[in-house]
This record gives structure tokens, C-alpha cells and sequence, in this order.
């Protein structure tokens, strides 16, 4: 039987975490890195919260994190996600 994609994805990392943890865990220890996810806006007009996702990206660099995962939800679908994308890229 095989495993759908993300399912082996999901476990190839959590592989990898476990193994970084067990093998290397005092390497990270002044690691920093943010998580972050739903910036979108409330409708096609205003497809990016710009105002909460410049002051949470504005934390985010005053804390030094090392990176960031975004976990989804950058933008209000629409006709125009593309170019939503776009800017949300520009403002990040």
C-alpha cells in the first residue's frame, strides 16, 4: 500500500526533527524561529491583513529568529490571489 505524498512528507520530517532532537540537542540551543500562519483579509478587496502581517514580521526581525514557517492562509482567494501573492511576497 502506498502512502499518499504528504503523508510521506509529514513523516520525512518529523524523521529528520526526531533525529536532529536525539542526536544534536545542544547544537540549537540559542535557535530561534517564528511560526506564523492566516494573514489573509477579509474579502477579494482586502485580500491581505498588510497592517498585522507588517507589525508581526516587525517582531519577528527585532526577536532575530533564524526563519519562519508560514503554515498557510497568506491570502483571500480570489480572481486576483496571484497578484495578492505577490504583494503579500513584497511585504514579507
Amino acid at each position: 500500500m502506498r502512502l499518499p505524498i504528504f503523508k510521506t512528507v509529514r513523516i520525512l520530517y518529523l524523521s529528520f526533527f526526531l533525529v536532529t532532537i536525539l542526536f544534536c540537542h545542544n547544537c540549537f540551543a540559542d535557535f530561534r524561529f517564528g511560526v506564523v500562519g492566516d494573514s489573509r483579509g477579509e474579502s477579494k478587496d482586502e485580500a491581505i491583513n498588510e497592517e498585522t502581517l507588517r507589525i508581526i514580521f516587525k517582531q519577528l526581525k527585532s526577536e532575530k529568529v533564524e526563519f519562519v514557517v508560514f503554515v498557510g492562509d497568506m491570502v483571500y482567494k480570489s480572481e486576483n490571489s496571484n497578484k495578492s501573492l505577490e504583494r503579500w511576497k513584497e511585504i514579507v
